[in-house]
């Protein structure tokens, strides 16, 4: 398996906890009135949670990029999955394989996506109907 998000989580933990350590001595020295002390402590402090952040949406894109690649993946297996399956219905009832068919499932899939995309370049919302001409 890949180590890489596993090294990103233990990275954001480290840096969490560092950020409460020296969060903790800034407010140790605050209480011993060492304020300038508290407040230069605070630049570690900052820096640590910036970090932390950083760390996290990197995180986030990384999964993202995962979530996807594995979901195409799995969309792929499941329309090949789908065709063989009308493919192996429409032979015993002697008509011509999917991808011949106008009305098959990968004709039915190329015409439900052609239409969102067509929708997806209108300027009005989904399920809102222009009046007039079109």
């Amino acid at each position: 398996m890949n180590e890489k998000p596993l090294r990103m989580a233990r990275l954001q933990f480290q840096a969490n906890i560092a950020t409460g350590i020296f969060s903790a001595i800034a407010i140790a020295l605050a209480f011993a009135h060492l304020n300038l002390a508290a407040q230069l402590t605070m630049i570690p402090v900052t820096l640590c949670l910036i970090a932390s952040v950083v760390i996290a949406y990197r995180r986030y894109q990384y999964n993202k990029q995962r979530r996807e690649e594995i979901l195409s993946q799995l969309d792929a297996e499941r329309d090949r999955e789908l065709i063989e399956l009308f493919d192996g219905v429409r032979k015993q009832r002697n008509l011509p394989p999917d991808a011949k068919s106008a009305d098959g499932y990968s004709a039915t899939v190329k015409e439900v996506n052609k239409q969102a995309a067509e929708a997806s370049k209108a300027s009005m919302p989904p399920g809102i109907k222009r009046r007039g001409g079109k």
